[in-house]
């Protein structure tokens, strides 16, 4: 009797749960050749329903597709090129899970490679389309006689396709109908010199994650130009949201008072996010300004972040987590953020890897950090790179390598590396410094060819005991002898000769001590300006290498 009891109490706690699936192969980051047999395999379980298989389970390619059914198979016909592998499983009260591995199919590169935001493969443009608020949907889409939504244009456009949209305000959700291809983008674009606003007044978002503009399981689409504004009212309304899809472009656009992220990105691959302007984002809901999360090869450059919402909820700058892999984040600017962090790289419970943070400027934030690494909730973070950033005047650190997450929880990280970066007046408020490392779980650590300057508490603190900490070669301005404070080995003290620091300019001035001062080892090809390194005897600490014109 009692064993009937217990079954049926348990039985009443899991009821309603959705399932749980593990991908068991291939394994992430496999590579095969073009026409190798692949095995497929998962287990999915659910409480009530036990063992999924068959058309419960589904698979999917970023690239091909549906690719199979079940918990086992093998498949050789994948096509050449990185895949995104979803699996879904599915049980019978339509609760689902889903698990991705990456792989490639042909040779692999020997370095990591991120997506251009030209593409290789020349686009070609096959027909023109229009949009106009005088239109009419009814109308053949030309010049002068435009269609009057935006959304008339997402269910017509093939591959190939483009719609230049005329001057106005589009109060409407739009949903791509349909993909491109290599080559034929399908391209939503403001007509050039026109401003184009989708305004979300009035716009009901769905309560689980969505956007004003919806990308989902589509592939080889470009957004570029066109303002997005007032996307509500839920905890996950985005500006632009992009889930399951591919070779997304997302470009010169400005997002404005969003609840949730300015643009946010979920399990894709191949996504460039570049020269945009994200702007009270996150007001005052969940994610960050710019999410990429379980998203391998993508690219985050040029945006301008700031001015988030109050950071009661979400609201750091940029972040890549969750499972995010081989992407760069660069030449960014964050600013003026409420209590959130300015650039973020958090694993959670996934394996977040091979992501190279550079050449981007945080200042201003309150209440945080300018970057901070993590592993919240135990996912591996690995062969992260950070070099030649400028973090200043931020309230607390220039960058932690953070203990944050449950301490339930390790916080695991492996190969970490902080070079070259320029850290100045950090700590604006009432505790912070430059480089902070707090996180017992990260081995090894290399800080190395930092230039330290004039942060509040500490120029480098390192609060834990960790095997296989390196913190070399970096250069000193303001030891205040705090209670974890440290030099390093092979040190510079001193003045670093700024060109302005009071204007931000963090360019070195003849007779600077960083000059040729700085480690060879791990230092970047280049600086922050793009000059080859090194541009006298050695290489010089800092974000900017010296030289004379």
């Amino acid at each position: 009797m009692k064993k009937t009891l217990f079954s049926l109490f348990i039985a009443m706690l899991f009821a309603g749960c959705d399932p749980i699936v593990h991908i068991t192969s291939p394994a992430d980051d496999a590579v095969f050749e073009i026409g190798e047999e692949i095995p497929f395999a998962c287990t999915a379980r659910d409480f009530e329903d036990g063992l999924l298989s068959g058309e419960a389970i589904v698979w999917e390619s970023s690239i091909d597709g549906s690719i199979g059914t079940g918990a086992a198979f093998t498949s050789s016909t994948l096509s050449e090129g990185a895949h995104t592998i979803t699996v879904t499983a599915y049980d019978s009260d339509g609760g689902s899970d889903f698990a991705t591995v990456m792989i490639t199919i042909g040779e692999p590169s020997s370095t990591t490679t991120v997506p251009s935001s030209t593409t290789t493969t020349p686009n070609t443009i096959s027909a023109t389309y229009y949009v106009a608020p005088d239109g009419s949907d009814a109308n053949p889409g030309t010049e002068s006689l435009p269609w009057k939504t935006i959304q008339k244009a997402a269910d017509t456009l093939a591959a190939g396709e483009r719609v230049y949209i005329k001057a106005g305000t589009y109060k409407e959700k739009v949903t791509p109908g349909r993909s491109g291809t290599a080559g034929k983008e399908i391209i939503y674009e403001a007509y050039p010199g026109d401003t184009v606003t989708i305004d979300g007044k009035g716009v009901t978002l769905a309560d689980d994650q969505d956007g004003l503009i919806n990308i989902t399981e589509r592939a080889y689409l470009r957004i570029s130009g066109l303002r997005i504004q007032n996307a509500g009212p839920n905890e996950n309304s985005a500006g632009i949201f992009v889930n399951r899809s591919d070779h997304i472009t997302i470009e010169k656009n400005h997002t404005y008072n969003t609840v949730s992220s300015g643009i946010g990105v979920w399990n894709s691959n191949a996504i460039v996010i570049d020269g945009n302007e994200v702007e009270r984002a996150c007001n005052d809901g969940q994610q960050e300004c710019i999410t990429v999360a379980g998203t391998c090869n993508f690219e985050i450059k040029n945006n301008a972040v700031h001015d988030n919402g109050p950071g009661t909820n979400g609201g750091e700058g940029i972040d890549a987590k969750d499972g995010a892999c081989n992407g760069s984040i660069h030449h960014n600017h964050v600013y003026a953020l409420n209590n959130r962090l300015g650039i973020y790289v958090d694993s959670w419970d996934k394996r977040t890897h091979s992501i190279d943070v550079y050449a981007n400027v945080v200042h201003g934030v309150k209440n945080a950090d300018g970057f901070t690494v993590a592993a919240e909730s135990g996912g591996l973070l690995e062969n992260i790179r950070i070099y030649n950033n400028i973090a200043y005047n931020n309230e607390v650190n220039g960058i932690s390598v953070s203990n944050n997450g449950d301490a339930i929880y390790k916080h695991p990280m492996k190969n970490i590396y902080i070079l070259n970066n320029t850290f100045y007046g950090n700590g604006t408020a009432t505790w912070g410094g430059g480089i902070s490392v707090e996180n017992p779980d990260a081995s090894p650590v290399v800080i190395r060819n930092n230039i330290c300057s004039q942060n509040l508490f500490y120029q480098i603190q390192v609060e834990v005991n960790i095997q296989g900490l390196f913190i070399d070669h970096n250069l000193i301005d303001g030891f205040r002898d705090y209670g974890d404070e440290t030099r390093g080995d092979d040190f510079i003290e001193g003045d670093p000769l700024f060109v302005n620091a009071a204007n931000a300019d963090f360019h070195l001035r003849a007779g600077s001590p960083a000059i040729d001062k700085g480690s060879a080892s791990n230092a970047p090809a280049n600086d922050f300006d793009g000059i080859v390194r090194p541009q006298g005897q050695g290489y010089d600490i800092g974000a900017f290498e010296y030289g004379t014109d």
